[in-house]
């Protein structure tokens, strides 16, 4: 059981860190596509975050499916439903920030990722030899 939690919590700590710290990325390198509180609807930021946002989701259940011993995809997926959640609290919270098409793509695009991810982090798994 701990070793799943940790295994769980591992992966969102990927995931959570690289989002942050690409939106801080993004801000700073670009920040003629944010106004002052944060707000932008420049198409080619937001679709950026989106590209990143498919990718660090499928890192982080990637990592989650590596460090668990058994139920690997589980794993994976229980971070996706975790990511969902706080995707759509973000969305929420945050709707008047970007177009309504950011949202949706965001939300719905972190089980697909956080799938993938898992999927790979499950078949890349050496398999376990059978007890002689």
């Amino acid at each position: 059981m701990l070793r799943s939690l940790i295994a769980v919590a591992t992966g969102f700590f990927v995931t959570l860190t690289l989002s942050l710290g690409a939106d801080a990325l993004l801000r700073g390198v670009w920040p003629s596509a944010f106004d002052a509180t944060g707000v932008t609807t420049d198409a080619a930021a937001l679709l950026i975050a989106l590209v990143y946002t498919l990718a660090f989701a499928s890192l982080g259940a990637y990592v989650a499916a590596r460090a668990a011993v058994h139920h690997r995809l589980r794993h994976a997926l229980i971070l996706g439903g975790i990511a969902c959640a706080g995707s759509l609290f973000l969305a929420i919270t945050a709707w008047s920030a970007a177009p309504s098409w950011y949202h949706i793509c965001a939300v719905g695009l972190v089980l697909p990722g956080a799938w993938a991810g898992g999927w790979i982090g499950d078949h890349a798994a050496p398999s376990t030899p059978a007890p002689t």
